[in-house]
């Protein structure tokens, strides 16, 4: 079941040990994790050997590096006193689980920086058309 989070290019999972060819493109979170160094032996493996031969796959590794490289190397992030005071307002607002909007508001942890300034966004541009 790994392989199929791990791997993308329309792979489907027929049986817990069904075999990926190496010709699989690496799905979003394995680059990562593979640029993060978080796969584990064989998966890391059948990455590499997949990349030896994919070009698009490399370029993906290397945007991901470059990435992971500029946000080390970016300074520290602050966040003006006056936003993290509506930020904090807001989780002592009470809203109605129904209320336009509401699905964007959430009290657990962001599974990501970009998540978590994806929500920050949506919660302080309140409901729009639909939403």
């Amino acid at each position: 079941m790994l392989r199929a989070r791990l791997f993308g290019g329309g792979a489907t999972v027929a049986a817990p040990h069904q075999e990926f060819a190496s010709t699989d493109h690496l799905g979003t979170e394995a680059v990562a994790a593979f640029v993060d160094g978080e796969l584990g032996a064989v998966a890391r493996r059948r990455a590499q050997a997949h990349l030896l031969a994919c070009a698009e796959c490399r370029r993906e590794v290397a945007r991901q590096r470059q990435a992971a490289r500029r946000l080390r190397n970016s300074g520290e992030v602050r966040i003006p006193a006056d936003l993290r005071e509506r930020l904090a307002s807001l989780s002592r607002e009470q809203m109605p689980e129904n209320a336009p909007g509401a699905r964007h508001l959430s009290h657990r942890r962001p599974d990501s920086l970009a998540a978590f300034f994806e929500s920050t966004w949506r919660t302080l541009r309140g409901p729009r058309n639909g939403q």
